[in-house]
């Protein structure tokens, strides 16, 4: 895809995490896959994730089917199956494409709350979770949000538009607290099928929350997660 600007001097919603898995791939001489199981799902015990679920005789019959919002009666109506959620693409792409199921994805996100050895030393981690963008990509991260709506629903995720955010190698970085949802330097992404997760470091929580719904962050379904990340920030100032 081509530059809509020079690197390093705006921010945009783009295809740099499928490059980097490409790079990842040209230096190791591995596929992404190989590379990944090695390096990030063996050692955490994640068994059900691949890029490739339909050569997996034990995932395929647990692939979950999609559904699409009825836009006139707000009912679940099925996809047709033909439709590719990953759009025709048959390799592995570092932003995207892998199945997994929510318990090994959990394996994941708790790994990356306690901050885990296994996948990053101290050092690491810092950067992992450290603001990436300088104030000019800053701005260009918060103009999308407050005045893109296509971009807030895959940007923004129900997330509100006002206070401090920031970008991360991980994710949108929170950097301001939002009272009964989530603290400063919350983690947070989704996926095309109206996915959620979240890892609230100062809070000592993390979610996910999926629904396998079309339209991609159907302002609905994202509603509903965004409730469900309330019940769990509230549940945890219980403990």
């Amino acid at each position: 895809m081509p530059f809509v600007f020079e690197p390093g001097t705006s921010w945009m919603y783009g295809p740099g995490a499928d490059w980097t898995g490409k790079l990842i791939e040209r230096v190791t001489g591995e596929t992404l896959e190989t590379y990944m199981a090695k390096n990030i799902w063996n050692p955490l015990g994640m068994k059900d994730v691949t890029f490739f679920p339909d050569a997996r005789a034990d995932m395929t019959d647990r692939l979950a089917d999609l559904s699409s919002l009825d836009p006139s009666g707000g009912r679940s109506v099925p996809v047709p199956e033909e439709w590719d959620v990953n759009a025709g693409c048959k390799e592995c792409m570092g932003g995207g494409g892998a199945s997994a199921s929510t318990d090994t994805f959990m394996l994941l996100l708790r790994a990356v709350l306690r901050e885990d050895p296994k996948l990053l030393a101290t050092s690491g981690w810092e950067e992992f979770f450290k603001p990436q963008l300088d104030e000019q990509c800053a701005r260009a991260l918060h103009k999308l949000l407050l005045n893109d709506p296509s971009m807030q629903d895959y940007c923004g995720m129900d997330v509100p538009t006002s206070g401090k955010k920031n970008w991360s190698f991980g994710g949108l970085l929170s950097q301001d607290d939002y009272p009964g949802l989530m603290s400063d330097s919350t983690l947070l992404w989704g996926g095309l099928p109206c996915l959620r997760w979240f890892v609230d470091r100062k809070a000592g929580i993390c979610g996910f929350s999926g629904a396998q719904m079309l339209p991609p962050m159907a302002p609905p379904i994202m509603k509903l997660h965004e409730n469900f990340q309330r019940e769990i920030f509230a549940l945890s100032a219980l403990a």
